[in-house]
């Protein structure tokens, strides 16, 4: 059977392609590492790297296993919130991430209505770029992320939660708009 922290090793060797840095990432020594990712090749019977010299690469059954435990670590995720969450001392914290420098009044006016409807379910906050915020909802990081737009992504959800009504300008020679013509000035009259 194949052990989570062999897939957690795993993951690190397959992201860094390197097992020094990836034994300080995981904080084990570079020996224990390699021999725990030799031991999970003989599990499955397969080659995940290729190894030569200067290089280490993923084979295709390496990136498969790379895409796999990855979805496995965020459902792992999954469980241990919704354990949390049916205990009934424990009340899981909406995580909200908030990208773009995105401090708008609309926006302390959602909070103030989420705490008026739900008080008991803290807030977490979390301030970041739209692309990490893209990054940390794809992983089930954040619960919900407020920005001015993120890249296309089937994964991610996005909805306009409030607009602003067209003002005209507070210029009064700029309203109202003019229809203008070069050589023939202002067609409007």
């Amino acid at each position: 059977m194949i052990e989570f922290r062999h897939l957690r090793y795993f993951i690190a060797v397959a992201e860094e392609l390197n097992f020094r840095r990836a034994a300080e990432r995981v904080h084990i020594d570079q020996t224990p590492l390699s021999r725990a990712i030799r031991d999970l090749e003989d599990r499955l019977g397969v080659m995940l790297f290729i190894r030569t010299a200067r290089k280490l690469r993923l084979t295709p059954a390496g990136a498969k296993l790379l895409e796999e435990a990855r979805r496995l670590f965020v459902r792992m995720r999954r469980v241990e919130r919704v354990v949390r969450e049916t205990d009934a001392r424990y009340q899981a914290p909406l995580r909200i991430g908030v990208a773009d420098g995105l401090a708008q009044p609309k926006l302390s006016e959602c909070f103030v209505r989420w705490r008026a409807l739900a008080p008991e379910i803290p807030l977490e906050f979390a301030e970041m770029s739209a692309v990490e915020l893209s990054a940390e909802l794809r992983r089930e990081e954040v619960d919900v992320g407020f920005s001015f737009g993120v890249p296309e992504d089937e994964s991610i959800a996005q909805e306009a939660v409030w607009t602003y009504p067209r003002r005209p300008p507070k210029v009064p020679h700029l309203w109202p708009p003019k229809l203008l013509h070069p050589g023939h000035g202002d067609l409007t009259h």
